[in-house]
């Protein structure tokens, strides 16, 4: 039996429990769990583009009640939602700005770093 909620399974290396899953188990039931775990990508994607068999809305995390989230709803909603943000997500607008500072020699005998939000020594 596969425990899909199994911290462990997921910090070590989960690709031969993948591999397992996608041949003997396409859709495999998680019981103890209330839980299916769909392994194949063609699956998935008809799974998910069929609301007789997927919803969101019921909640999308095991175990936790439902979100009034973007990510917790269904289209039409959803899509509406994703209509107003899309646009801000681009890779442009997602690669990190170049941190202050970096336009400087290389030269520099300064020991600061840069660590995402400081300058740090």
């Amino acid at each position: 039996m596969i425990d899909l909620l199994d911290g462990d399974l997921y910090a070590g290396d989960p690709s031969p429990v993948y591999a397992w899953l996608r041949e003997h188990a396409p859709v495999y039931r998680d019981e103890p769990n209330g839980l299916w775990g769909v392994s194949r990508h063609a699956d998935i994607s008809a799974i998910e583009r069929d609301p007789r068999l997927w919803t969101s809305t019921a909640g999308y995390r095991p175990q936790l009640p439902s979100e009034p989230s973007m990510i917790g709803l269904d289209d039409p909603e959803h899509a509406e939602r994703r209509r107003l943000v899309y646009r801000r997500f681009t890779p442009a607008t997602c690669t990190p700005a170049t941190p202050p500072g970096s336009a400087r020699s290389s030269s520099s005998s300064s020991t600061a770093r840069w660590s995402g939000a400081r300058w740090t020594r």
